[in-house]
Order: structure tokens, then C-alpha cells, then sequence
């Protein structure tokens, strides 16, 4: 296996741009993954990222908590994340690729 690498597993007459097209890792997808949230999604997103709690969050743009965890809880869907944490990560990630 030493330096064979993944292309050895497919056909040969398969074009490598075809087979890095589909296996390319998803921080590829990343660079535009925050146009999937609306804007007050992502200013919650923002916010997060400052390292505000929900409680400030909701003060800040004047909604209730419960609105602020429902848009995080759709932002976390969106961006395909795991948590909270996650989806600051991939927010500060496509801010800082773009």
C-alpha cells in the first residue's frame, strides 16, 4: 500500500478530475455553506461567534430567547453542524475563506 493511494481502488479509465470532483473533502462545500441561512440566522450565528450567550443575543437584537434558540437550533441544520460550537466554527471558517 505504500504510496498507492486511493485512486488504485478505481478503474483505471475513470478521469481523476471526476473521482477529486466527488471525493473532494466537505470544507470544499464550506466556502458558501452560510448563504444557506437567512440573514437573521446568521447575525445569531455572528453573535454566537463573539462569544455571546443566548440571553445577550436576544437582549442585543431585542427577541426572546426562545427565537433566538429556534433560529440557532435551524442554523445548526442548515450548516450540516453538530452543535452550537460547530456552527460558529464553520461560520468563522467560510468569513475567513471568502
Amino acid at each position: 500500500m505504500d504510496g498507492i493511494g486511493a485512486l488504485q481502488f478505481f478503474e483505471k479509465d475513470v478521469p481523476a478530475h471526476d473521482v477529486e470532483d466527488d471525493y473532494r473533502p466537505a470544507a470544499r462545500e464550506r466556502n458558501s455553506t452560510i448563504d444557506v441561512l437567512s440573514s437573521r440566522q446568521r447575525e445569531i450565528v455572528r453573535l454566537a461567534s463573539e462569544g455571546l450567550l443566548n440571553k445577550q443575543i436576544a437582549y442585543e437584537l431585542g427577541i426572546t430567547v426562545a427565537t433566538v434558540k429556534a433560529h440557532m437550533s435551524l442554523a445548526i441544520e442548515r450548516l450540516c453542524a453538530k452543535n452550537r460550537t460547530h456552527a460558529v466554527a464553520i461560520y468563522v471558517r467560510s468569513i475567513l475563506t471568502h
